[in-house]
């Protein structure tokens, strides 16, 4: 097809959306509402993938030596080695009996650190607070370390880890099973305005067609029809949505941090915004284009 025509055939496409104002506000409205549902669904998934990889991320295992070596023993130096050569350690610190009373007096026992003022740190063992490269052979990991001669204890609680990562699977499934229903939704709804479109148009379509317009010349303004409501719904849904999120960011991180649970926080929407923008607006164009192409082969004896 020559540049020529298909500005011509492209602005057409451009005039039916503004000439059926009506069904086309109707039908970038209803874009808008699914893919709207679409983008908080997934502003949640983005949101629960980062706290997730931070909190794996994050994610230590403790190694705890005999309680009987001392900070210097040769032993422990052992130990600290064959820790820091395993291939899936990323970093290792040790712990001395000094820092481990500190701990648990301060920070454990708190209010009644007092039990502890007439004792020594002598029964608390050396230990090594791990994190690794790779947690999903973190049981594996730690069951070498249990190996090493001298280690006590590995602290690594495989359930935990476990359910992070299923019920990150399970919601990440379930935001592509109900955003492809959408997709579906969105698309049923564009192909029937363009049915109503083309009903409308009939006679000059087959004026086009008795002058020996191809059916490309016929259907591509359609097609332009819907991509547009498409991009031009999904834009209206991004917007609504970029807009409600930040005003709510700032309220829940600080509600977050007031409970003390520091460790989890929504993304600023700066860091989400052009890959949501660029889905939002893909699908949405994608949408109109199939949601037209499936009207007009249906409707249109071409």
């Amino acid at each position: 097809m020559k540049i020529r025509t298909f500005s011509y055939v492209a602005g057409q496409g451009l005039r039916n959306v503004y000439k059926n104002k009506l069904m086309s506000v109707i039908s970038m409205g209803m874009v808008a509402v699914s893919l709207m549902v679409f983008g908080i669904f997934f502003v949640i998934l983005v949101n629960i993938n980062a706290n997730v990889n931070s909190i794996k991320k994050d994610y230590q295992i403790q190694v705890y030596c005999d309680a009987s070596l001392t900070y210097n023993d040769p032993l422990i130096g052992e130990i600290e080695k064959q820790i820091k050569d395993n291939p899936n350690v990323e970093s290792c610190k040790k712990i001395s009996k000094e820092e481990a009373f500190q701990v648990l007096k301060y920070e454990m026992l708190k209010d009644d650190s007092t039990i502890l003022d007439n004792m020594s740190n002598a029964f608390l063992p050396i230990s090594f607070t791990v994190k690794l490269k790779n947690l999903s052979i973190g049981v594996q990991t730690a069951n070498e370390f249990e190996s090493i001669p001298n280690v006590k204890r590995v602290n690594y609680p495989q359930k935990v880890m476990e359910a992070i990562n299923a019920t990150a699977s399970w919601i990440y499934m379930g935001s592509l099973l109900i955003g492809g229903i959408l997709a579906l939704a969105a698309m049923f709804i564009i192909s029937n305005t363009i049915r109503l479109t083309v009903f409308a148009r009939k006679r000059d379509i087959n004026i086009m067609k008795y002058v020996g317009a191809s059916n490309a010349f016929v259907r591509l303004p359609f097609i332009i029809e819907g991509m547009v409501m498409g991009i031009l719904g999904s834009a209206i849904s991004f917007l609504v949505i970029g807009y409600s999120y930040m005003s709510i960011i700032g309220t829940i991180n600080n509600q977050l941090t007031t409970m003390g649970i520091v460790s989890l926080k929504l993304l600023d929407f700066t860091e989400i915004a052009a890959v949501m923008f660029l889905c939002m607006v893909g699908i949405g164009a994608v949408v109109g284009v199939i949601g037209s192409a499936i009207s007009v082969r249906k409707h249109l004896e071409v």
